[in-house]
């Protein structure tokens, strides 16, 4: 049941007056938030219905530079059952590069959805496999992903100069609220790593694209200083590169790791797209990039389950895509944009 109402004003009380703006605001915001549980709680129950399924987890298979207190997330099709939880062992094993092993405890989201498979912190510059066998159906496809705590080499970049949210939702207002609390390059803050940049481009070159959150540091030493449990998270693989530097490239989703008002949280968008142009040189440029996507309505709960400008942000959300198809809007758009500036890989703390 929609828990929004319409307001009813007393005579002589309209827009204008600073009261009434003032209700309509506290109203709306608690309307938001209200609505957007009782979509979820349908979407949850429709989800219900699905095969169980990984999504997609981190870190990905084959991915360099992932922090030494990686906690890896594993995302699902829809929630688990009671009988799926309890089929899950109580510990999940990486193996460093030399057949050494670590255990890790397994600590389920709140709703079931996802997972996090918790280790004692793991050796910086080493090889681990990740070996996790879902629950129930799903335990037909393991997951069995390679990846180092090396850091990676490729053209750096701090990704967030220029940063500004462009459209979240429907709201302009909340796109331009968002942007007026980053400090661009600063905060929030992504380091990007090219992998496979050509010093000239001939032809069509593939690339990888990873990224991570990060904070720039003022004692003495690297000033890019990337978030330990995380490290390169978001990535987007084979980016096609023209002739002309220009690249666009979809993917199902992605994970982006935001900066709330205390710490990183981890968000998930959905219909990826990343566009922009590389110029290759020494050191490398990209210049126009964008990344947009579809935060849906378990990802808004989660972001305004926070402090600070996400928060608030969420409160006066106008969503603009319909997910359950019950004609309600319960997802927004989101999309970034910037102006990556290159850095050396020696000024990167991972």
């Amino acid at each position: 049941m929609a828990r929004c109402l319409p307001l009813a004003y007393p005579a002589g009380m309209g827009w204008r007056s600073s009261v009434s703006v003032a209700v309509v605001a506290i109203a709306m915001a608690g309307c938001t938030e209200a609505q957007l549980e009782d979509e979820w709680e349908l979407t949850a129950s429709q989800l219900a219905d699905l095969p169980l399924a990984v999504v997609d987890s981190f870190p990905a298979d084959g991915v360099d530079g992932i922090g030494h207190r990686i906690q890896p997330y594993v995302l699902f099709t829809r929630p688990l059952t009671a009988d799926e939880e309890g089929a899950l062992g109580a510990g999940q094993i990486l193996r460093l590069d030399n057949g050494a092993t670590v255990s890790a405890l397994v600590d389920l989201d709140s709703d079931g959805m996802g997972l996090y498979l918790r280790p004692d912190d793991l050796r910086r510059d080493r090889d681990y496999r990740l070996d996790f066998t879902p629950p129930g159906e799903a335990r037909d496809v393991p997951l069995s992903h390679v990846f180092s705590t090396d850091h990676p080499a490729g053209a750096a970049f701090n990704m967030s100069t220029g940063l500004k949210v462009d459209q979240f939702g429907r709201s302009a207002a909340q796109a331009q609220s968002l942007t007026d609390t980053f400090v661009p390059g600063v905060y929030p803050l992504w380091v990007m790593q090219i992998a496979g940049l050509p010093a000239q481009i001939d032809a069509p070159t593939r690339v990888d694209i990873v990224f991570a959150p990060a904070r720039i540091d003022d004692d003495p030493g690297p000033a890019h200083f990337l978030k330990r449990e995380y490290g390169y998270v978001g990535r987007f693989v084979d980016v096609t590169v023209s002739e002309d530097g220009s690249f666009s490239h979809a993917q199902e989703g992605v994970f982006l790791p935001l900066w709330s008002a205390d710490d990183v949280l981890l968000m998930y968008l959905e219909d990826v797209t990343l566009s922009g142009r590389v110029i290759p040189g020494d050191p490398a440029r990209v210049s126009e990039m964008t990344l947009t996507g579809v935060i849906g309505t378990r990802w808004l709960l989660s972001l305004a389950s926070q402090g600070g400008p996400w928060r608030n942000a969420i409160r006066s959300l106008r969503p603009d895509i319909d997910t359950n198809g019950n004609g309600i809007e319960d997802a927004a758009t989101f999309t970034l944009s910037s102006s990556p500036q290159p850095i050396e890989l020696d000024d990167i703390d991972p």
